[in-house]
C-alpha cells in the first residue's frame, strides 16, 4: 500500500486559512492475485489557526477516506460466472 499526496491547495480568505488536500492511495496484492486498487479522496478544511496545525488534520482524514473506499472494494465479494 502506499500513499501519495496528489494535490495540495493552501489559501487565505480574510483572517482564515483554508487548505485542501487530494490523496491518491494504491494498494496491490502482489503475488496472489497481481491485483492493484487505486483509490482518490480529498479533504478540505478553513480555520483561524495556523496551515501547520490544520494541514495533518486534513491529509488524515483525506487517507482514512480513501482507506475506507478501498476496503469496500476489496472486501466486496467477487461475482461469479457461470458455466454454459
Amino acid at each position: 500500500m502506499r500513499a501519495t499526496i496528489s494535490e495540495r491547495r493552501e489559501t487565505k480568505v480574510s483572517a482564515e486559512n483554508q487548505i485542501a488536500v487530494s490523496v491518491q492511495l494504491t494498494v496491490s496484492t502482489f503475488p496472489e492475485d497481481h491485483l492493484r486498487w487505486i483509490f482518490t479522496a480529498k479533504a478540505d478544511a478553513k480555520a483561524r489557526r495556523p496551515v501547520a496545525e490544520i494541514e495533518p488534520q486534513v491529509l488524515e482524514a483525506a487517507i482514512a477516506d480513501a482507506a475506507r473506499a478501498a476496503m469496500a472494494e476489496i472486501d466486496r465479494p467477487a461475482k461469479r460466472r457461470t458455466k454454459r
